[in-house]
């Protein structure tokens, strides 16, 4: 196989040799055959020829071809012409030399000749100087063309500081406070804790109308606090009686051996027998068998002076309040020796409403007197919170907002405590304020006392308690019960019974 392989190449190869020689040979001949016929038939015509100009880059000459086989020769050479030049100056820069540029305005030939050397740079020095932050320069900047470098260099500075040392307080911690001198900038560090409060304590003994109580004062920052409340000792009076004189009331004075307050009461005139105890002006006792010599009242009413045998009324003297303290007016008023100033000592009372979840504050003397300061009301809650409560119309303060333990501290305006107690809100039971047992009402039996709860009349007029009640409706209730588990066992027992009938019917 390779061998027809190879003699088909073979053969192919000298197929393509033959044909190659064939056409060279063809084309040798006829090339031949046109140059013998022209020779022998062509007679050159030439004409007048063309004529070539001189130019920059060449001379010139007289081209002439045959008009019947082309052939050409050339003759009549002329010299080449000079180059038309333009010229441009190129002035010298800062770093770049001058020169003058010469081209040909009919060829573009070029060349380049009067070179100049360059200017160089016209510096001008600007120094920045170093500051805290920046290092410091000299620029130096050429007035001709802009161009510029820097150097001289300097370091920064650095900051230069002064220190503000903010000392630490009780409640808040200190610092101190860095800032440059030169830039002003500044920035805080070194902190300390707060110190806390040093408090010293000062016991406030309780006076008759104000209470005791220990004061926590802090010697650093003021910071006050107060704790261990203690209640007001109250006046311990001694009475001192005025008898009464001619022309002179007689009356009760009442001093405390305390705090020296004092009040008058029990007025009576000199026809009392001098002192007597102040009579109730709603039923003015009436004497019994007064003869008419006595300081009873005659038939027209108006008391006799038994001094005179009662030819004489005497002054008729002012009937006395209702709270029997009323002082004399100033017809009947003691000496100035046996008078004495009355001093108001008010106290603080607190009348708690738990059912409407409010509390009333009365600021007043005892002699009936009622202040008009306004005072502080503050509530302390479990976890040390202070609540300041604002009274409405009659000095009512509501704590229906507040749930859970509370410490109620009422404070005068300058913050002296004047009342302490505690409540408990949400309908929980006051501890420091329990409820007074109502009087006890006379019944129709000759004045016996009666229980808290109003009492049923039983026919005789005995008492008959509203509890007899209810051991009728608690046996009511029972056999209701009864009945209803009966009811439930037997319903539970016939459900079974069923259930177990029909499982046997399933198992057969």
């Amino acid at each position: 196989m390779q061998k027809i392989k190879h003699k088909l190449w073979v053969l192919l190869a000298g197929v393509a040799m033959f044909a190659a020689v064939f056409l060279l040979t063809g084309m040798a001949s006829g090339t031949q055959a046109s140059a013998a016929s022209a020779e022998e038939v062509c007679v050159h015509e030439y004409g007048d020829g063309i004529v070539h100009l001189p130019d920059c880059t060449s001379g010139g000459y007289t081209e002439y071809t045959c008009t019947l086989c082309g052939e050409s020769y050339r003759d009549n050479y002329t010299d080449r012409a000079e180059h038309a030049y333009s010229e441009v100056v190129v002035q010298p820069t800062c770093t770049h030399e001058g020169y003058t540029t010469h081209f040909c305005t009919v060829c573009g030939y070029e060349y380049t000749d009067n070179y100049t050397a360059a200017l160089g740079h016209d510096y001008q020095d600007e120094v920045t100087a170093a500051t805290c932050t920046e290092a410091g320069y000299t620029t130096h900047t050429c007035t001709v063309c802009g161009y510029s470098y820097a150097d001289t260099r300097v370091e920064a500075l650095g900051h230069t500081y002064e220190t503000d040392m903010l000392a630490p307080t009780c409640t808040d911690g200190g610092h101190t406070t860095y800032t440059c001198t030169v830039c002003e900038y500044s920035y805080v560090s070194d902190y300390t804790q707060a110190t806390g409060h040093d408090y010293a304590e000062n016991t406030v003994e309780p006076t008759c109308v104000s209470y005791g109580y220990i004061e926590h004062t802090c010697a650093n920052c003021s910071d006050r606090y107060v704790t261990d409340y203690v209640s007001p000792l109250g006046h311990d009076f001694t009475e001192e009686h005025k008898q009464a004189a001619e022309g002179q009331i007689g009356y009760t004075l009442h001093i405390c051996a305390r705090c020296d307050y004092s009040y008058v009461s029990d007025f009576v005139t000199s026809g009392d027998n001098g002192y007597a105890d102040t009579p109730n002006p709603d039923e003015p006792e009436k004497p019994d068998g007064g003869d008419e010599t006595t300081d009873a009242p005659d038939e027209d009413g108006e008391p006799v002076n038994p001094d005179d045998g009662g030819s004489e009324v005497p002054d008729q003297p002012e009937t006395p309040d209702e709270s029997g303290d009323k002082e004399p007016s100033e017809l009947d008023t003691p000496d100035e020796d046996d008078e004495q100033a009355h001093t108001h000592y008010f106290t603080a009372e607190v009348t708690l409403d738990e059912e409407n979840m409010t509390f009333t504050v009365d600021y007043f003397c005892e002699c009936g007197e009622i202040s008009d300061e306004v005072l502080q009301v503050i509530a302390l809650d479990e976890n040390g919170n202070e609540h300041v409560l604002t009274a409405t119309d009659g000095n009512i303060y509501d704590y229906s907002a507040f749930s859970g333990y509370y410490e109620i501290a009422v404070t005068d305006s300058l913050g002296e405590p004047l009342y302490y107690f505690e409540l408990r809100a949400e309908g929980s039971e006051q501890p420091d304020e329990p409820d007074t047992p109502a009087e006890p009402d006379e019944g129709e039996g000759g004045g016996e006392e009666l229980p808290d709860e109003d009492p049923d009349e039983g026919e005789h007029g005995e008492e008959k308690p509203a509890e007899d009640t209810e051991p009728e409706n608690n046996s009511s209730l029972g056999v209701v019960l009864i009945v209803v588990l009966i009811v439930l066992a037997a319903g539970g027992v016939a459900v079974f019974i069923v259930i177990k009938k029909k499982n046997k019917k399933d198992k057969n």
